[in-house]
This record gives structure tokens, C-alpha cells and sequence, in this order.
């Protein structure tokens, strides 16, 4: 049981986070649709002010190889996505499963955390990787 707490408590993070929201990506308009309780309203790529995944630790190891091992929540994380008209999401892997292929903005950066839960005050920028953070 006590195993289990953290990817608990991060289903319930993720969850209370993204209940109500549904996005879609569509690369051949370069449009991503957001629908929040109903209210669907889309944007176009060049308005993403910042765009940043949040994953776990162990894929940090694209970066330094440092051989992290992975943990029963390693396959958790997030997208803070930013626009600029001041529209801000936290779309989890839980709506749509992305940390594993490229990114859909271009310049998105990555954070690699110990414990991948949404923190909405985080100012910290994340790293530009050349290649796709692959799970070890």
C-alpha cells in the first residue's frame, strides 16, 4: 500500500487538474483545441508563449546518462502550456499519452523532476533536448 501512495496522490493532482478539460492537436493546421467545461476554444501554435513537459527524473538520463532507474510513476508528467493572451493549461498524460513522442511545439522544454506533480507557481524554465527523452 504504501507503494502506491505517490501514484495516487498524482492521479488525484492530474485528475482535480484536468476533470473537466479535453485538448486535440491537429499538426496539419497547426491548431490545438482545448475544451474546458463545454467551452471549446482553439489556438493557433505561433500564439504558445511558453511550452514546457514536466516528466520524471529517469528521463533525464537522454540528457547525462547517469543511469536513473525508473519508479512506478515514472510514466507520469504534464504539459504547462502557455499562451499569449495569458491562457495557461496543465494538460497531463492522463488526457492524451505525449512524453513519448516529439513534441507539438516546437520549442518546448523539458523539467525533470523527482515527483512530476502540477506546480502552477514554478517560474523555473525547463531545457531544450535535440532528441526525445526515452524511458531507461
Amino acid at each position: 500500500m504504501l507503494i502506491n501512495i505517490l501514484p495516487i496522490i498524482l492521479i488525484f493532482n492530474y485528475y482535480s487538474e484536468n476533470k473537466n478539460i479535453d485538448f486535440e492537436s491537429d499538426t496539419d493546421s497547426n491548431l490545438i483545441t482545448i475544451t474546458q467545461n463545454g467551452i471549446r476554444k482553439s489556438y493557433h501554435f505561433n500564439e504558445v508563449k511558453k511550452s514546457n513537459y514536466h516528466l520524471a527524473y529517469n528521463y533525464k538520463n537522454t540528457v547525462d546518462n547517469k543511469s536513473r532507474h525508473s519508479v512506478i510513476f515514472s510514466d507520469f508528467g504534464y504539459w504547462d502550456l502557455q499562451f499569449k493572451n495569458g491562457d495557461r493549461y496543465y494538460l497531463s498524460n492522463l488526457l492524451k499519452d505525449f512524453i513519448h513522442d516529439a513534441p507539438i511545439i516546437r520549442n518546448t522544454k523539458y523539467r525533470f523532476r523527482v515527483f512530476p506533480y502540477i506546480k502552477k507557481f514554478d517560474m523555473k524554465e525547463g531545457i531544450k533536448l535535440k532528441s526525445i527523452p526515452r524511458k531507461y
